[in-house]
């Protein structure tokens, strides 16, 4: 039995998508950890950011409900540059975004902390939230990088 617009569009809105209240609750949510990571960064480290963008469906206001079995996904970017900043790897600038972490929510169970290849992911129990923070040098940064070790 093949589906009419009307109903494909009240699936979409009613079933798929997080609904308008949740999404700015989340947005808050989100707000509010930039800004604690953030100030943590600019107080505890040599790191600049320069730049701080929400990416994925998260930012592209097409972000599904979470479900059972997966929670809603956030994706941050987090632009670096800085004096240190040419010694840094990504995965010891994953090291010290979780550390952060979990000194930003010290009431935070370890489990809700985890370290992936290319970010720090904390998640919200009670929201359904996680967040993956990635670090990314600024392009600048790394063409600059790239010149002066080739002479």
């Amino acid at each position: 039995m093949p589906l009419t617009n009307t109903q494909l569009r009240h699936y979409d809105s009613n079933v798929l998508r997080l609904p308008a209240d949740k999404r700015k609750e989340y947005h808050e949510q989100v707000d509010r950890l930039i800004a604690e990571l953030s100030r943590s960064v600019r107080d505890k480290t040599e790191i600049k950011i320069t730049r701080v963008v929400k990416a994925g469906s998260f930012a592209k206001f097409t972000i599904l409900r979470k479900t059972s079995v997966d929670p809603v996904d956030v994706d941050i970017v987090f632009y670096i540059s800085g004096r240190s900043i040419d010694r840094e790897t990504l995965e010891t600038l994953n090291d010290l975004i979780y550390d952060l972490l979990i000194k930003i929510y010290p009431n935070k169970a370890v489990e809700d902390f985890e370290i992936q290849r290319k970010a720090a992911t904390v998640s919200f129990v009670g929201s359904g939230l996680s967040v993956d923070i990635v670090p990314e040098r600024l392009a600048t940064d790394m063409g600059a990088q790239e010149a002066n070790h080739e002479r």
